[in-house]
């Protein structure tokens, strides 16, 4: 008596649900944050080399020039440019989103998983070069979370010594920075200020003789 074996069919997906991505590389895209844009900073370099790296070696598809937040703090999201990443994604624009490190998508951990969770809802993957974990499985997004827990204690420690430095200008009766105080200048020699650069003062001024500045003296008086 012979038996038939009946075999059940595979489950294969319709052609027309079939995944965007499925047969081709994926395509990346990379973002690049520095705190304090000026002249000579070489972080947004650094950081565009190890995303390239990144793609090289898995094979992802750079589509577009790195979008960059120069100048911009990691604690906020307002006036970055992550929703306009967030458009990109959700318009199916790009696969993987490269970052240098975890703190530079952001340095305040409950909004910054909020919009890696919006990302990846959107199909997309969130890499960071120097410290690449796999957000997909359980382990990989614990360890997302403590570098982005680490980013926010960081910037937290160094908001903490800025209020410190500020405090004890105060009561040494100090202005808020080292740009002088506003009414008054040193003396006729001593350089002026500039931006990005310390104050200096000349050799002749003794510490603690400030002038009325004959520009600005008279608009403090009147305030």
């Amino acid at each position: 008596m012979s038996t038939t074996v009946t075999t059940a069919p595979l489950r294969l997906r319709p052609l027309e649900e079939q995944p965007a991505s499925a047969g081709r590389r994926k395509r990346g895209l990379i973002y690049v944050r520095v705190s304090k844009a000026r002249e000579d900073m070489i972080s947004p370099e650094l950081q565009v080399g190890h995303a390239l790296s990144l793609a090289r070696a898995e094979n992802i598809d750079v589509i577009a020039e790195p979008i960059m937040d120069l100048g911009e703090s990691g604690r906020q999201f307002e006036e970055r440019r992550i929703e306009a990443i967030k458009q990109m994604a959700r318009d199916k624009q790009f696969d993987v989103l490269i970052l240098w490190i975890w703190s530079r998508f952001g340095r305040n951990l409950r909004e910054s998983l909020q919009h890696l969770d919006t990302l990846m809802d959107y199909g997309v993957e969130v890499r960071a070069a120097k410290e690449d974990f796999d957000g997909k499985t359980t382990i990989g997004r614990f360890a997302i979370a403590q570098m982005l827990n680490i980013a926010e204690l960081e910037s937290n420690q160094k908001a903490d010594s800025w209020r410190d430095a500020f405090e004890r200008r105060r009561n040494k009766g100090l202005p808020h920075s080292n740009r002088g105080r506003f009414g008054y200048y040193r003396c006729e020699t001593c350089p002026k200020w500039e931006f990005g650069k310390k104050l200096e003062t000349c050799p002749k001024c003794r510490n603690g003789i400030l002038k009325v500045d004959p520009v600005t003296g008279p608009v403090l008086a009147q305030l």
